[in-house]
């Protein structure tokens, strides 16, 4: 049973293997195991932990269904029906049901899904575990999902309204969990060998899973997988839209990659990046990383008053990340009361990224961040100018 969800799940994972059909099959045949196993030839009554999986297969398939490969709506809610028949108070399933009603173009009846959603799984602080009709324990939705379920209630409330006028309207489209192509729609030159080039999909179907932590995104062209940091924040992923910072290297398999595409309006061939769901780098404010087999809760942290950061080249990026946090203050991973120091490293003055965004969460934090910028080879490079202006 574990063989056969584990090769499903791979299937379903953005890469070289990936297959929908497959996953669909296997997972198929992962729940038919599950039936078998919740019918002891005994008589006695079947025990919780095999109905848990059969609902954690149901889910995996329904997903697979509702992809843009399989299209296969009625199936995927028949799955999320027997799932939420089972374990009425869980949110996920609902959620999940709500996203494949507004994927089906049926919007009245996603938005009735979220407000279950949001009913089931927001009574209990965050964090905090009920117990479903199984007996089964439910998590709750943190406050960025059900942030994220509200805005989407009002989208909905809009487009019903609009009837006829609204059914057509773009957010019926996702990007399902954000994976997969996304379209460059404009290359930003700023140095003489690093881009951003700012990506746009369809606004995905689920929030962020790491709203307030540190995270990365892997590109793919091929057989090639390398992660980016994004400058953009969480809230910019929800509405579909990423700049990713690349640096371009002689020898990089993916760096090359990108250095050959062309904005949409320029070549709309040449314009596709394929990337995975979002990856945790490491929670915040705890700053245990994404390898750690459990996520540690703030709760075990304590108040954060200084954060300390040392970075150099395109490490800047993921201090961004950090930096944003303690700017948003009490909303932050680190709260109203955190200041921060960055020393940033870099070779030259010309080398020097993300400038204006260092600027601008420096003047967003009113004094609670200090950015350094120091240079290794300042004095090369002014020997090389004053020599040049000698010459002139």
């Amino acid at each position: 049973r574990a063989r056969l969800k584990s090769d499903a799940m791979r299937r379903m994972s953005c890469g070289p293997s990936q297959s929908l059909p497959e996953a669909e099959s296997l997972l198929s045949e992962a729940i038919g195991v599950e039936l078998d196993c919740l019918a002891p030839a005994d008589g006695t009554a079947p025990r919780p932990g095999p109905r848990r999986r059969l609902c954690e297969l149901r889910m995996l398939r329904a997903a697979a269904r509702a992809s843009r490969a399989l299209g296969d709506f009625e199936g995927a809610l028949g799955d999320l029906d027997e799932v939420i028949a089972e374990r009425p108070a869980l949110a996920q399933a609902h959620l999940e049901k709500a996203n494949v009603l507004r994927r089906a173009r049926r919007p009245a009846d996603a938005l009735q899904c979220f407000a279950k959603a949001l009913e089931v799984g927001g009574g209990a602080p965050e964090g905090v575990c009920g117990a479903d009709g199984a007996g089964q324990d439910v998590p709750s939705l943190s406050a960025q999902e059900r942030a994220w379920i509200r805005r989407n209630i009002e989208n909905l409330t809009d487009e019903v309204a609009l009837g006829d006028a609204g059914s057509a309207n773009a957010s019926s489209t996702d990007s399902g969990d954000g994976s997969g192509p996304w379209k460059v729609v404009k290359i930003i030159g700023t140095t003489f060998d690093s881009c951003i080039y700012r990506l746009e999909n369809h606004p995905p179907a689920v929030p962020h899973p790491y709203p307030i932590d540190a995270w990365h995104i892997s590109a793919r062209f091929g057989g090639s997988l390398r992660d980016y940091t994004p400058l953009s924040s969480a809230a910019d992923w929800e509405q579909g839209r990423l700049d990713l910072l690349v640096k371009t290297y002689v020898d990089g398999a993916v760096s090359r990659k990108f250095a050959a595409l062309l904005p949409a309006s320029h070549s709309p061939g040449a314009c596709w990046v394929t990337l995975t769901v979002p990856k945790l780098t490491f929670t915040l404010p705890s700053f245990a990383d994404g390898l750690s087999p459990e996520r540690p809760g703030p709760a075990g942290v304590g108040d954060v008053q200084h954060v300390a950061l040392v970075v150099g080249g395109t490490g800047v990026v993921p201090a961004l990340q950090v930096l944003r946090e303690v700017a948003a203050g009490p909303q932050g991973a680190f709260g109203s009361g955190c200041r921060a120091v960055l020393v940033y490293a870099s070779r030259r003055a010309c080398d020097v990224l993300a400038l204006d965004e260092l600027r601008a969460v420096e003047a967003a934090a009113a004094g609670r961040i200090v950015v350094w910028h120091t240079l290794t080879e300042h004095a090369e490079e002014a020997a090389v100018r004053d020599a040049a202006a000698q010459e002139a």
